[in-house]
């Protein structure tokens, strides 16, 4: 397990997107297994493709790391917010915090597993004023 401080770059594939709110898959090492989650069976996994991205699967992850990277994604998603807020004075950019699923790591932007609270930017000149964040 490599510190998060030592790393530069992340790829989400196994963690799974920051907005597909992902939760725990469990695995073989007395957890529940992953294809308790997800059945296996063909015609089941064409139902249900949507459903394998919100689970880490243990198997080949780390919980604690992936969650840690996706905390540190939210924080910039906090931290665009609060630019926007500033920039705009529109409350409403920073009124999506308010999911109450794996506070600690999404920050308020999961409402469940697969539940994510978007941003709200596309009210009145929000996203017209994003170049302004930098300025």
């Amino acid at each position: 397990k490599t510190s998060v401080d030592d790393v530069y770059n992340v790829h989400f594939t196994v963690c799974c997107k920051p907005w597909t709110c992902p939760s725990k898959a469990f695995n073989n090492r007395g957890d529940m297994d992953f294809n308790t989650v997800i059945n296996p069976t063909l015609a089941h996994l064409k139902k249900n493709l949507a459903g394998l991205s919100t689970y880490i699967d243990l198997n080949i992850g780390n919980f604690e790391q992936c969650m840690a990277f996706h905390k540190i994604w939210s924080k910039y998603r906090v931290d665009l917010e609060d630019r926007l807020r500033t920039v705009t004075n529109n409350e409403a950019v920073v009124s999506t915090r308010n999911g109450m699923f794996e506070k600690d790591y999404f920050l308020g932007h999961c409402e469940d597993v697969g539940k994510y609270i978007p941003m709200d930017i596309y009210k009145e000149d929000v996203l017209l004023r994003l170049n302004e964040v930098w300025q």
